[in-house]
């Protein structure tokens, strides 16, 4: 189940979280399976000169229990290529069942698609969302709210 989310999602991941976080929306799937946001305060040039950030994923519907996801992944900006790092998948009341290392391979972001609007969102350290922070709790029942909204209307 895991790994069937990570690669049908993103192919994307989350690290360690800093002590301070700033969650923010970046995009949700074509299909209303899922919604991300990016904590910017993760945001991170590592020595490898590639772009580190956390997702945290919430899906619209629980499967076999998960309710959200939280990866840690590294992008390759220049290349617009991305792979997990970690991830963590999280039940109803935001227990975790820990952080496991994903270390996948690096994979391309076709334009267009959820994985590549992460990867700009990253990339540009923010500056292509809508700049609105949802705090610095994770953004569960936001998200929830936010796929409900979109399926309402038809999004």
């Amino acid at each position: 189940m895991f790994s069937h989310f990570a690669a049908l999602t993103l192919a994307l991941g989350a690290a360690p979280a800093p002590a301070a976080s700033d969650w923010r929306f970046a995009d949700s799937s074509a299909n209303g399976t899922n919604i991300s946001f990016i904590d910017v305060d993760s945001i991170r040039v590592n020595a490898g000169g590639n772009t580190e950030a956390m997702i945290f994923s919430v899906l619209a519907k629980d499967d076999e229990g998960a309710v959200a996801f939280r990866f840690h992944v590294e992008f390759q900006c220049a290349t617009g290529k991305s792979r997990l790092m970690t991830g963590e998948m999280f039940d109803s009341s935001l227990k975790s069942d820990g952080a496991e290392d994903m270390a996948g391979e690096w994979e391309g972001n076709a334009p267009g698609t959820q994985g590549d609007t992460l990867m700009k969102f990253v990339c540009s350290k923010g500056a292509t969302g809508d700049g609105k922070s949802l705090g610095s709790e994770l953004p569960l029942a936001k998200g929830r709210i936010m796929l409900a909204e979109r399926a309402a209307k038809g999004s």
